[in-house]
């Protein structure tokens, strides 16, 4: 008997379910109790939102719209019964936008409020057009421009704007603590004395050969530790290059050329060829690379200088110079990386660049006074100078890394050679015009150069604690320096004799052998 009373209630209650919407207070939410408002001269609507599932759409959006030219007159939200009443609405024609989370919008059909129809009911209005939902997402993470480590700033480049047609060298001129003066020398805190690396090792290519879009990032290390030998450096510039992990056969090819304005002629005689090559397939990653360089360069000038004495005399100076340079690089590198696995990596380079330069450089100078009111002479003369300088140089490299679950945590070896050979001749001829009688002189110097090094090197890092990181390791280090250089004097190249005195054969040999440990943490 109990039971069917409180059925009997329920079935009252659901009928009675409209009556309790229509006689909220006005407003635009709803709220419990109070009568029927009086809507006067304007118009209400209310009703119900269901989402698909027949549950109440919780704080649903309800927008009136102008049938005519659609502009929101009003609104209102659903409650957690997903009811609403939205009132004060002039006489006329609307429909409603709704929009609930998870489904499209939904538009009702139109309708018009005037004082015959006050009210416009939508009961249990059933939302439609549910937005399906992704079975998968991607998301696109790029890493910091600048990241600070222990002994290290690193700057990502592959992401920069200023990676798009410059070189390396133009690069490093945007990063801070780093200068780059005109002449493309680089120095840190004022000091020239700075170790460049390419992938961690020494390379025979200049920084305006690397294209700064092959540039992943540049590690500058202001504060070596016994691992790179930083004795006597001011600092280490490490530049990372792009892996190109790409299956299959990849080539870039470049040309760049340069002009120059010098007494109002034009030159073009300025040229950059490189050729990029790279071959990757299952473990094994190809790289080949030729660069060809040539420029020019020139200037010259005039000067005419005064000077006065006490005593009333006067002397003068005229001089004009002129200087060309001329250089050419070919510049090869082979490169084979070979991946055992995840965490091993075997690495071989080979490295070869040959260049040559030219100079020549000449001076008129007329040199004259006045002493005792009477213009005298003192000498006018011709310098003619050269200088022609070749080089071949050749690294190999032989690098393994390993890796471990501990992040951080790797294990390297290394061995490189490199050697360095050139030879350099540079004549000047001083032809005197007046006096007449004074012999004119001739000088020339020669310079040949052999310097060879050879590392082995063993290294193991680890993260130890919170932030602390050991780093231990081994290396040999073999090097040789030679330089002979001789003087020959004379008037012209046919009586030079060489000046003993002045020669000077110069070798020097190292051997190293040295072990460190590091421990370094941030406080």
């Amino acid at each position: 008997m109990i039971r069917k009373h409180i059925s009997s209630l329920f079935f009252v209650t659901l009928l009675l379910f409209p009556f309790f919407i229509f006689a909220q207070p006005g407003g635009s939410g709803m709220r419990d109790g109070g009568q029927m408002p009086d809507f006067g001269s304007l118009g209400a609507v209310l009703g119900s939102i269901l989402e698909t599932d027949n549950q109440p759409a919780k704080y649903a959006t309800v927008i009136i719209k102008n049938l005519s030219d659609s502009t929101t007159i009003t609104g209102g939200m659903t409650d957690e019964e997903g009811r609403f009443l939205v009132i004060d609405i002039p006489w006329g024609s609307y429909y409603c936008e709704i929009n609930a989370f998870g489904y499209s919008k939904n538009y009702t059909p139109s309708f018009t409020l005037s004082p015959t129809s006050p009210r416009h009911i939508l009961r249990q209005y059933k939302l439609s057009q549910k937005i399906q939902t992704l079975q998968s997402v991607e998301v696109v993470a790029q890493k910091e421009m600048l990241q600070t480590n222990l002994d290290k700033t690193v700057y990502r480049i592959e992401n920069n704007v200023i990676a798009e047609g410059a070189t390396a060298l133009e690069t490093l001129s945007e990063i801070p603590s780093v200068d780059v003066d005109i002449e493309g020398n680089v120095s840190m805190r004022g000091s020239g004395n700075v170790t460049i690396l390419i992938d961690g090792h020494p390379t025979n290519l200049t920084l305006d050969q690397i294209p700064a879009s092959q540039i992943e990032s540049i590690e500058v290390i202001t504060n070596p530790s016994a691992r790179l030998e930083p004795d006597g450096m001011s600092g280490i510039i490490n530049i990372i290059l792009k892996k190109r992990k790409e299956p299959g056969f990849n080539a870039l090819f470049g040309i760049g050329g340069g002009f120059s304005l010098y007494k109002q002629r034009l030159y073009v005689d300025n040229g950059n060829y490189f050729m990029n090559i790279n071959y990757s397939h299952n473990k094994i990653n190809l790289y080949a690379n030729y660069n060809f360089r040539i420029g020019n360069f020139r200037n010259g000038g005039e000067l005419d200088r005064t000077s006065w004495t006490d005593s009333g005399d006067t002397t003068f100076m005229h001089q004009e110079t002129e200087r060309k340079h001329r250089w050419i690089s070919h510049n090869v590198k082979l490169a084979l990386d070979y991946y055992i696995n995840k965490k091993n990596t075997i690495y071989f380079s080979f490295g070869y660049n040959n260049n040559a330069n030219k100079d020549t450089n000449t001076m008129f100078s007329d040199n004259s006074g006045i002493w005792s009111n009477e213009l005298i002479k003192f000498n006018e003369y011709n310098q003619f100078g050269s200088g022609k300088r070749k080089g071949n140089n050749f690294n190999g490299n032989i690098n393994y890394k390993k890796t471990f679950d501990k992040k951080g945590m790797e294990l390297t070896s290394d061995v490189y050679f490199t050697q360095m050979s050139g030879f350099s001749e540079n004549p000047y001829l001083q032809n005197f015009i007046f006096p007449v009688s004074r012999p004119d002189y001739y000088q020339r110097t020669k310079t040949t150069t052999l310097n060879r090094t050879a590392t082995a090197q063993l290294d193991f890092v680890t993260p130890v604690g919170n932030g602390g990181r050991i780093e231990t390791g081994y290396k040999f280090s073999f090097r040789t320096i030679g330089q002979d250089y001789s003087l020959f004097n004379g008037n012209n190249e046919s009586n030079l004799i060489e000046d003993v005195l002045q020669r000077n054969n110069f070798e020097y040999r190292e051997l190293l052998n040295a072990a460190y440990f590091i421990y370094s943490n941030s406080f």
